[in-house]
């Protein structure tokens, strides 16, 4: 007489499923999270430095060679400026200049990629 196997190892285990699940939604919310309020630029400057940007509600989040920064909205009116008190972010019509503690400073940044 022939014996079949346990049901169980014919499928996943409950709780994996579960956490699939789970993990699918949270990665789901956060696309649309994020495709909605971010906007990212990677710049590139007349000395050669690179930095990326991501921009969402009010707020700058760095990344740079030296770290990564959060940076709050300080706007002049047709310039975006944004500080943590060391670091400040300078755009106007598309040109940044990322100003750094001391007498260093990147100028003349523009877009190298816009993604939205």
């Amino acid at each position: 007489m022939l014996e079949t196997p346990p049901a169980s190892t014919n499928r996943l285990p409950r709780n994996a499923g579960i956490t699939l699940a789970v993990l699918l939604t949270a990665t789901l919310a956060t696309t649309a999270y994020t495709r909605d309020s971010v906007q990212s630029v990677s710049y590139i400057c007349g000395d050669g430095d690179r930095f990326s940007v991501e921009y969402r509600n009010g707020q700058a989040r760095v990344r740079h060679g030296i770290g990564v920064f959060s940076l709050t909205a300080q706007s002049e009116g047709e310039v975006s400026r944004f500080s943590d008190g060391n670091l400040v972010l300078v755009s106007r019509n598309g040109v940044a200049t990322l100003k750094h503690a001391g007498p260093t400073s990147s100028e003349n940044c523009r877009p190298i990629g816009l993604d939205t």
